[in-house]
């Protein structure tokens, strides 16, 4: 294969990986029901916009930046892959130089994708850290008598303070309610932007306190119960598997230490006192 052979094939994976980047628009079906999802932005898949809004990066030309590293990992990647097979002088065969490449690319694509993931969940943990503290602000402005918007505004000016994450994330609901949503479309959606299940069961449990009449603050206290449940048990079954994991370098690097300082010098002694016997 020549050299012009593998940079046309170079570029023709480039062109497919580049449709494949490229969303599909599909008009809305739903007039009546949930709200319209929006267009997609070119050269950003609906999936990967949809990871980067989890992890707080909702900017078009942002995205499309990070859609632009990919595609250019995917080119450095097969390169870096194509002069590897070179400089091994393994470019004779096409086969070789198509796994170089792929193998390169795959190497090169897992860097950007791996910063995402890390993005992701630092901004869940960093929402999930403070979400049981302002339900319990929650709970306590609305049982002190305020209605649940002002206990809302006075919890996210109170949890604003600090910034990050949650606070955005309680203003933008805080905007959409009062453009007319209700509580559970609110809350939906902030769980559908951030990834985060916990705005969604509280959207659910405020709807269904307005329809059944029962009392708001009763069921942020549900929710809140429920959050400290799910994480006492979420730290038993990490202190579970810590204790299985400490069997690993219990085996593998303390029982060789221990049995190597006990049964060698007793080993050398019994060697050394079998050769000292003579044959008389």
């Amino acid at each position: 294969m020549t050299l012009e052979q593998v940079i046309v094939a170079i570029a023709a994976f480039l062109a497919v990986i580049a449709a494949g980047l490229i969303p599909s628009r599909r008009p809305s079906t739903d007039d009546a029901g949930p709200a319209r999802r929006p267009a997609g932005i070119p050269f950003v898949p609906p999936s990967i916009a949809r990871s980067l809004a989890f992890a707080g990066i909702e900017d078009p030309s942002r995205q499309r930046l990070f859609a632009a590293v990919v595609a250019a990992s995917v080119a450095v990647g097969a390169a870096c892959g194509y002069a590897a097979a070179w400089y091994l002088d393994l470019d004779d065969s096409p086969g070789v130089l198509l796994v170089a490449a792929a193998s390169g690319i795959f190497v090169f694509v897992q860097m950007p994708f791996s910063w995402l993931a890390s993005r992701v969940a630092a901004q869940r943990v960093e929402i999930l850290t403070n979400f049981a503290v302002m339900l319990d602000l929650l709970q306590i402005a609305v049982e002190g008598g305020m209605g649940l918007a002002a206990a809302w505004a006075t919890v996210t000016d109170a949890v604003g303070r600090r910034g990050g994450a949650l606070a955005a994330e309680m203003r933008r609901v805080d905007v959409q309610v009062g453009l007319g949503a209700s509580w559970p479309k609110a809350l939906h959606d902030s769980s559908e932007r951030t990834g985060v299940a916990e705005f969604g069961a509280l959207g659910s449990l405020l709807g269904q306190a307005e329809r059944f009449g029962t009392e708001v603050g009763r069921a942020i206290r549900v929710q809140c119960d429920a959050m400290r449940h799910e994480e006492v048990e979420s730290i038993e079954e990490r202190a579970h598997r810590a204790s299985v994991k400490v069997v690993i370098p219990l085996v593998g690097l303390l029982l060789p230490a221990t049995i190597l300082v006990t049964f060698v010098p007793l080993l050398i002694m019994v060697i050394g006192a079998l050769a000292d016997v003579s044959p008389d």
